[in-house]
């Protein structure tokens, strides 16, 4: 799966001219989501759209002026959360899995007068 970073087709999906030619014949696929590539990537692939996540602990670090190199970066945990909403279809949000404060903007009913 071509991803912009050269050394990744050497330990990229294998077949996947196979694979794109599956989905290929299923247009209701609205997506392809995939783990363990340790990087965000979001990508036209076989008509629909391919989508992964960064990793739980570390992160390939996209730096696409050195295609042919590749470094590890310790980032926060990060997932995918997707949605289903009938008339739009899919949503996905990546979203850090660690628990940090936040500030409530919104209680479901009004907005919420913000400090500072």
């Amino acid at each position: 799966l071509e991803s912009g970073r050269e050394i990744m087709i050497q330990i990229g999906l294998r077949g996947p001219k196979g694979f794109a030619a599956i989905i290929a014949q299923h247009p209701h696929v609205d997506r392809v989501l995939a783990g363990n590539l340790h990087m965000s990537l979001t990508r036209r692939f076989a008509g629909t759209v391919v989508m992964t996540c960064g990793g739980t602990k570390s992160a390939w670090l996209p730096d696409l002026a050195h295609t042919q190199q590749l470094a590890l970066q310790v980032q926060e945990p990060t997932c995918l959360l997707h949605v289903w909403h009938p008339q739009v279809g899919l949503i996905s949000h990546t979203t850090s899995m660690k628990m940090v404060p936040y500030q409530l903007l919104h209680n479901g009913q009004h907005w919420l007068p913000q400090e500072g």
